[in-house]
């Protein structure tokens, strides 16, 4: 399932830019981002956007096969699920407020799985 989230709905800071996603380097057979979400337990991960190098290039939004959408913090190598709203418009509409505004709730996926070397 391949989603592209328009030009005009994608927060401030963030990027779909194909450079800077790098989705083949993150997200292809031995890619850093689909080894830790299979480590937890996502299987068919697909990169949406990525932080932007100037607003520090340290988070990914992706979505699983059944199109639930998560955010890996690249620094920390932890992966969240979103929980509050669960839709990517939906979560796009709250990123999309000005600061303070937007309300979004996480939870932290615990690793089930070692992530290869």
């Amino acid at each position: 399932m391949h989603i592209s989230i328009p030009t005009n709905l994608v927060p401030d800071d963030w990027t779909t830019d194909p450079q800077e996603m790098r989705k083949d380097f993150y997200w292809g057979e031995n890619g850093s981002g689909r080894l830790l979400a299979e480590s937890v337990g996502i299987t068919n991960p697909e990169g949406l956007m990525i932080k932007s190098r100037d607003a520090g290039g340290d988070g990914y939004v992706f979505q699983d096969s059944k199109g639930r959408i998560y955010l890996w913090s690249m620094i920390m190598d932890d992966v969240y699920q979103y929980t509050k709203p669960t839709g990517l418009n939906a979560i796009l509409a709250e990123m999309n407020k000005s600061a303070g505004r937007g309300r979004v709730e996480m939870k932290l996926l615990p690793q089930i799985s070692e992530i290869p070397e």
